[in-house]
């Protein structure tokens, strides 16, 4: 195992394998995904994984809304199974944010979304088993879904086949901190390749 790399990555969640996997597409040679642990053990591991467009940042909507095809076309541009669900997703203001919430659809559908703005009592009739008494508005996006972050992170490393790379794991122990007692990482002892 080689112990250069013309790119290394930090961190085997969703961001790190989708950089990782990124950079080994365009024909970068030697990529190392460095991971401290399991993928997706960090953060990635612990997302509630929602797969969707609404933010009221337009930068988020339209990172997320370009990132959509990924997940939805997994099967096609992976390979494997999918690891998407699509549910639909509903996001729910009060009457003080109902215009607020209404300027974000718009927002949303010039940039393409598939979202509608709905009254209380639409949405009583899309959910029939929700209490909509202090809804004021809510927004609809049919086409959003969830995933599993671990599934996501551990099948991008598997559809990678166009360079050579790999992730290391960092083996090591944590030791506690003299001053406070409290547990501090320490740098790794050795790397080793696990993929």
């Amino acid at each position: 195992m080689a112990d250069t790399a013309d790119v290394v990555v930090v961190g085997g969640g969703v961001i790190g394998t989708s950089i990782a996997f990124a950079l080994v597409s365009a024909g970068v040679a030697r990529v190392t995904l460095l991971e401290k642990g399991a993928l997706a053990s960090g953060a990635s591991g612990r997302s509630s994984a929602l797969i969707r467009m609404h933010y009221v940042n337009e930068e988020d909507a339209r990172l997320a809304w370009a990132s959509f095809p990924v997940f939805r076309d997994w099967c096609e541009r992976m390979g494997g199974p999918p690891v998407f669900t699509p549910t639909g997703f509903v996001a729910v203001v009060g009457p003080a944010d109902a215009a607020a919430l209404r300027a974000n659809v718009e927002m949303l559908r010039k940039i393409g979304v598939d979202t509608t703005a709905m009254s209380p009592a639409e949405l009583k009739m899309l959910q029939p088993h929700v209490n909509v008494d202090d809804v004021g508005a809510a927004a609809y996006e049919p086409a959003s879904g969830a995933t599993a972050p671990w599934s996501v992170s551990r099948r991008r490393p598997a559809a990678s086949t166009a360079a050579p790379s790999w992730w290391r794991r960092a083996r090591g122990r944590r030791g506690s901190a003299a001053s406070s007692g409290s547990s501090w990482p320490r740098a790794p002892r050795r790397w080793t390749r696990c993929w």
